[in-house]
């Protein structure tokens, strides 16, 4: 076993790097079909992914149940509730997974035996669960939304470059990806240049972007998949008083007035 302090930085950057693409960030088991992915491209088994949501909804409601009966009870930990603050959230490591609308299901050419991926534009193999240096510095992955068609980046870029050009766009920074409409050259659906999702980004400006993107959904209310958020919070985001919200007769009576 190798001495940790005879690993340099950069072989620990590369190690852990490797781990995030051959296994799951949730149970740590090697991935296995079918595939999930977040906004921030981390992947994860979609069963182990199911399991944490169910298990993550099932403790809200039980906490919630004991702040109920703690308030029939009248409890002196409930008069105290509202004075101490929840950290349930901040112990969760995964609070950005909230529901499967968070995910995007992969399609990718993946061989669970030899944990490698095959690019099915360029037939370029990556070995997922390789220790060797060049391998890992190979993995370069990316996928569209919400087909969530995989990829390697290389020849992705080249696409999206010609996509640009079509567009009359210069692809002088990652962000004007967003500008770009185009179709997944995989399976031909509608998606965005801003909708490439980097597979375990190891550059600073991409991670942002991935961040900023997340951000203009959320604002827009809709999720990673581009499916939308719950309709309870958009009810909840209308005025008080916006006639759409009054009963139909209250309304009617306000007319006749």
């Amino acid at each position: 076993m190798a001495n940790k302090d005879n690993i340099s930085k950069k072989e620990q950057e590369l190690w852990k790097l490797a781990g995030a693409f051959g296994y799951c960030q949730i149970s740590h088991k090697v991935l296995s079909k079918p595939i999930v992915s977040d906004y921030m491209g981390r992947l994860y088994n979609k069963e182990d992914v199911l399991l944490y949501l169910i298990r993550k909804r099932k403790l809200r409601k039980e906490k919630k149940h004991q702040k109920l009966k703690a308030l029939e009870d009248g409890s002196d930990e409930a008069k105290n509730h509202n004075t101490k603050k929840d950290t349930s959230e901040d112990s969760d490591p995964f609070p950005y997974l909230k529901s499967t609308k968070d995910l995007v299901e992969l399609n990718i050419e993946y061989n669970e035996q030899d944990g490698t991926v095959k690019c099915p534009l360029s037939g370029k193999i990556f070995h997922l669960r390789s220790e060797k240096d060049s391998d890992i510095n190979q993995l370069q992955l990316c996928y569209l939304v919400p087909c969530g068609c995989t990829v390697g980046k290389e020849i992705l870029d080249q696409y999206l470059d010609v996509e640009n050009k079509k567009a009359h766009i210069l692809a002088k920074t990652s962000k004007s990806r967003c500008c770009v409409k185009m179709k997944c050259p995989v399976c031909g659906s509608v998606t965005c240049g801003g909708d490439v999702i980097d597979i375990n980004p190891r550059d600073d400006a991409e991670k942002e972007r991935l961040s900023d993107r997340m951000r203009e959904l959320s604002n827009f209310g809709l999720t990673h998949s581009l499916v939308p958020q719950k309709k309870a919070k958009k009810i909840r985001m209308k005025r008080k008083g916006d006639p759409k919200e009054q009963p139909k007769e209250d309304v009617k009576k306000q007319k006749v007035a």
